[in-house]
């Protein structure tokens, strides 16, 4: 039991960890954007676009997994492609 104390310490600093990186990555896109809007709309497509592919692997994983109170495996499955062709798309250079 003395563990647990601790491991919510953790867990606290670590999400407050990630709360201040979230903030100074946000920060940094409103002055890129200001500053170069093109690139900074491009950057945004591609975040989107790895987002998206991590949400749609782990989808995937664990549909494969068969994880107990989960939606139906076709459906997680299907939300993982769905993710997956979402970032294809998203990351694939347009011709021109």
């Amino acid at each position: 039991m003395a563990s647990e104390p601790l491991s919510g310490r953790v867990g606290l600093g670590i999400r407050s960890f990630l709360a201040l990186l979230l903030g100074v990555v946000g920060f940094f896109m409103v002055v890129l954007a200001a500053l170069m809007p093109g690139t900074a709309a491009v950057l945004l497509v591609k975040l989107f676009a790895a987002y998206a592919l991590l949400d749609g692997l782990l989808s995937i994983f664990i549909a494969a997994k068969g994880v107990r109170r989960a939606p139906p495996r076709f459906l997680m499955t299907l939300e993982g492609l769905v993710g997956v062709a979402t970032s294809v798309t998203g990351l694939h250079p347009r011709p021109g």
